[in-house]
């Protein structure tokens, strides 16, 4: 081998070198700097939270009948009567007709007894004056016949959808002289906007909480809050207090009272611990 040859011998053999110095050099960097982060510790602890409000819209579930003679009158009468009720409410819902929703219809016929009235009998049983129009009761002597009268009856159920529960009450005095209307319940509840608030109050809350179990394992010592896991979602219901009652009232003055309902969310959080 000529002295050039020799040379370029040595240049490719540091070059070679180098580069095995390069890649072995990143996976010693990489392992150190993943090791260095596994020693910070870590502390997790569960939490609840909690936001309180009262409820800010109500659904309300009418039930509206008409009786006649025959299925169509029935059915003029009914739609005669819901006029009346879609009327009434509309002024307090924004006239938003989409928030008045038929959740059932039926008609069909009602048998109702008009009379009942003694029959005689024969020393064998045998009835007298048999007539389709009556129903016999035979358990003892003397026998008995009830007379019926066929009408129709047409009802329909109605559930309405108040965005301010403050005009539940107003409603419910609207409806109350309207013939044929019943009011079934009244189920207040909680808008999206409403939801919302509650449902951030609820974590801010838990996180606060989560934080202050977290302080108190590590003695003082500096924490960052790392993740936080949504685990659990709850709603408790409205209570009433002892002076105020279910909705209802007289005609005019109608009242709902609300009471406030709690919405809880749990949270597992996590913390890095500072040295």
């Amino acid at each position: 081998m000529n002295a050039e040859n020799f040379r370029m011998s040595l240049l490719m053999s540091g070059a070679l070198i180098a580069l095995a110095v390069v890649i072995v050099v990143f996976p010693i960097t990489a392992i150190g700097s993943s090791y260095q982060f596994a020693q910070k510790q870590i502390v997790t602890v569960t939490a609840t939270g909690f936001a309180y409000a009262a409820p800010d819209s109500a659904t309300i579930n009418l039930y509206v009948n008409a009786t006649s003679s025959s299925p169509s009158e029935a059915a003029s009468v009914l739609n005669s009567e819901i006029y009346a009720l879609n009327s009434s409410i509309e002024p307090f819902i924004g006239n938003n007709a989409s928030n008045i929703q038929t959740t059932s219809y039926s008609i069909g016929p009602s048998k109702t007894c008009t009379s009942i009235q003694p029959l005689h009998t024969a020393s064998s049983g045998a009835l007298e004056n048999a007539s389709s129009a009556c129903v016999y009761y035979a358990s003892a002597y003397p026998y008995y016949c009830c007379k019926y009268s066929i009408e129709y009856v047409a009802t329909e159920s109605i559930k309405v959808d108040v965005d301010n529960i403050n005009n539940v009450g107003h409603i419910l005095d609207a409806v109350s002289g309207i013939s044929g209307v019943s009011v079934i319940s009244v189920d207040q509840g909680f808008s999206n906007a409403l939801l919302g608030e509650m449902s951030s109050e609820a974590l801010k809350d838990a996180v606060q909480n989560a934080t202050a179990q977290a302080q108190a394992v590590e003695g003082g010592r500096q924490i960052v809050l790392g993740n936080v896991t949504i685990m659990q979602n709850s709603y408790a219901y409205p209570v009433f207090s002892a002076a105020s009652a279910a909705p209802a009232g007289e005609s005019g003055n109608a009242q709902v009272f609300p009471g406030y309902s709690s919405f809880a969310k749990q949270i597992s959080a996590t913390f890095f611990v500072e040295h």
